[in-house]
């Protein structure tokens, strides 16, 4: 082979190996996102099953002062509630009514 021939080789080769490290480095980092990426998915989830917990225990609570308004009230009827949390009887419905 002519050096020509083999000074183009080398070059070749050279350049292979360089775009070989590029592409590992490129590697390397969308190896590191996707961990990232994964990592806060699981977060995420974490923060999402908290809040789901959370709006099942005011609920649970909710539910136990509505029990406890019937038992102390003596009504077992359903009854409307404001925005306040307030039951509306029958004589502020109509205060509510006249506002």
């Amino acid at each position: 082979m002519s050096s020509s021939v083999e000074s183009e080789l080398h070059k070749e080769i050279v350049s292979n190996l360089v775009n070989i490290k590029v592409l590992s480095h490129h590697t390397e980092a969308l190896t590191t996102v996707v961990q990232l990426s994964l990592a806060h998915i699981h977060e995420l989830k974490a923060w999402l099953e908290a809040s789901d917990t959370h709006a099942t225990i005011r609920n649970l609570k909710n539910q136990e002062l509505c029990h406890q308004i019937v038992e102390k009230t003596g009504m077992c009827k359903k009854h409307k509630i404001n925005m306040e949390g307030c039951i509306i009887t029958s004589l502020n419905g109509v205060a509510l009514f006249v506002q």
